[in-house]
């Protein structure tokens, strides 16, 4: 009689991918994650910004006042101000 391989035995024999293999993968599903934007020629990339509490607060108010505004569309639009006033 033949032994079939079970799903545990298929597993173990998996090889596990080194580090930057990993690194690699978990980059590209992140990418493939990132909401779809207005325009199809714009690209995101998703970033951790650390904030005091006090302004994170005030920022989170100011954009709920601002129907319509996301806080991505302000930080974005802050953010090429900012650029273009220092060229």
């Amino acid at each position: 009689m033949k032994k079939t391989n079970t799903l545990r035995d298929t597993l173990s024999k998996k090889k596990e991918l080194p580090i930057k293999e990993k690194r690699a993968k978990s980059i590209e599903k992140e990418v493939t994650n990132i909401h779809a934007p207005k325009k199809a020629s714009e690209v995101y990339f998703r970033t951790t910004v650390y904030l005091p509490k006090q302004l994170h607060k005030e920022l989170k108010v100011f954009v709920a006042q601002n129907e319509g505004l996301s806080l991505k569309e302000f930080i974005t639009e802050a953010v090429q101000e900012k650029l273009n006033r220092s060229n």
